[in-house]
């Protein structure tokens, strides 16, 4: 079995077409800034990931991320990049507080989210497009 060819790129609106053929992100993808997000990326072409953390205001950021449904098959991966790319990102910005939300029902999304070092801050009652509510995870820095 050979060696999968996996790379980290600047995000471009190509990536968010290509994870999402059927066009689910047309609604923000422009509105994703390029120089605080990346793309995780298979092969020629097949996007596994977006990541990013978007900046409000100095100090303060909002994480967030968007996996393919076979991303599972390269977790560790992603993991090892998503980490080294939000310390990145902290240090670029000099972001004290960075946030996430993830909905109340995604098990999988808050153990994901606390592995990173995050911590529950709030539950965000009917947040979520379909009235769902999510909970705010933080992080705080030193920097």
């Amino acid at each position: 079995m050979g060696q999968t060819n996996r790379r980290v790129e600047p995000y471009t609106v190509f990536h968010s077409m290509l994870l999402d053929s059927r066009a689910g992100t047309k609604h923000y993808h422009h509105k994703i800034d390029p120089d605080s997000s990346f793309a995780g990326v298979v092969d020629a072409d097949r996007v596994i990931c977006l990541a990013g953390v978007q900046p409000l205001w100095g100090g303060v950021g909002y994480a967030w991320v968007r996996f393919a449904p076979d991303s599972h098959d390269h977790k560790i991966w992603l993991y090892k990049y998503i980490r080294i790319y939000l310390n990145h990102l902290v240090l670029k910005y000099k972001f004290w507080r960075v946030h996430a939300t993830v909905a109340c029902n995604h098990m999988a999304g808050c153990s994901w989210i606390e592995s990173l070092g995050f911590e529950l801050e709030s539950t965000l009652v009917k947040y979520g497009p379909s009235k769902e509510d999510h909970y705010m995870y933080r992080k705080f820095y030193e920097v």
